[in-house]
């Protein structure tokens, strides 16, 4: 079991294990290529998703969201002033945090729509 070359009459044995190590000698080089990328000097853009979400949900699908989730009366839960929190009976939720339970909540969103 080997290759024999033409004019030195010698074998090299191809055996199991070093075809194990050429594998995983070529799989890390190419995982290794495949995941560098040229850096070109510039920045690169950030994501304004979570930023632009903040203050974003209508007042009336996140009274709703809260309304089934927190099984409290639509009547029950009420802004402050300013809309940056929201009252429910007497506890003080703060309304970034609510929205982003609500951008999070996915079987809602499956369950009631948006």
């Amino acid at each position: 079991m080997g290759v024999v070359f033409s004019k030195m009459k010698t074998t090299f044995p191809i055996t199991l294990f070093s075809r194990k190590i050429a594998f995983l000698i070529c799989m890390s080089s190419c995982i290794v290529f495949s995941s560098c990328q040229k850096d070109d000097g510039q920045p690169t853009p950030e994501s304004n998703e979570t930023s632009q979400a903040i203050f974003k949900v209508e007042d009336k699908y996140l009274i709703r969201f809260l309304s089934t989730n927190l099984n409290v009366p639509i009547e029950e839960i009420k802004f402050n002033s300013d809309k940056t929190s929201i009252l429910v009976y007497s506890n003080q939720l703060d309304r970034a945090e609510m929205e982003q339970l609500y951008l999070d909540a996915n079987e809602y969103h499956l369950n009631y729509g948006k």
